[in-house]
């Protein structure tokens, strides 16, 4: 949406330079130039027709642009924790890569991403629980779940490279085409935060 109001925002720039040019023309006393505008009806249907041409030729751009965009890979990365089972504590997470775009999906793999590093950890490392179902459609999911034991090696492996800046590591997914990533949700980060502080010594252990 930002290149429609670049593109509102010059022909706004367009319209004030030429009303600019006009008033200064008409009322430098040393001019000898005098820009007079006659309005009649071949002036209406000039501005008519220049008006047109610059609607059509947005629409155009615009249609150009939606399928572009509409025709691109799409992947919606979306973290939750869960209640362990007979527990009142959080200390399950699902990462979960949505298909979004027109564009099948093929997941190659999910998991964290060091920004200190750069390197993608992908839950294969810690956890074979996960969904056998690559391929993906428009708004097909894969999953991947993570146990309270998963989260003690994630834990212990990143508290090492990032201490308990949990806000360093962020949800990643490759599939065929591309890497996308996005940043943890506010549950997601605290429990892994926990999980981090417990793995340091720096808080309570997390009971599983």
């Amino acid at each position: 949406m930002r290149y429609i109001g670049w593109f509102l925002a010059g022909v706004a720039c367009l319209t004030f330079g030429m009303a600019g040019l006009a008033i200064g023309i008409n009322f430098n006393p040393e001019s000898t130039v005098k820009f007079v505008l006659v309005w009649d009806s071949g002036t209406w249907a000039a501005i008519g027709a220049c008006a047109g041409a610059i609607f059509t030729a947005a629409a155009v751009w615009l249609s150009l642009y939606y399928s572009r965009h509409d025709f691109r890979e799409g992947v919606k990365l979306i973290s939750e924790t869960h209640l362990a089972a007979g527990s009142n504590s959080l200390t399950k997470m699902t990462l979960r890569a949505v298909c979004t775009g027109r564009l099948p999906t093929t997941v190659l793999s999910i998991g964290f991403r060091l920004k200190t590093t750069g390197v993608i950890h992908p839950v294969s490392e810690f956890t074979g629980d996960y969904d056998s179902k690559r391929k993906l459609e428009r708004g097909d999911i894969f999953e991947a779940r993570l146990q309270a034991y998963d989260l003690q090696q994630i834990a212990r492996k990143f508290s090492k490279i990032v201490g308990t800046n949990v806000r360093d590591i962020e949800l990643s997914v490759r599939t065929g085409l591309d890497t996308h990533s996005s940043p943890l949700s506010k549950e997601a980060s605290e429990l892994l935060e926990r999980f981090m502080k417990a793995a340091l010594g720096e808080g309570p252990p997390v009971i599983i």
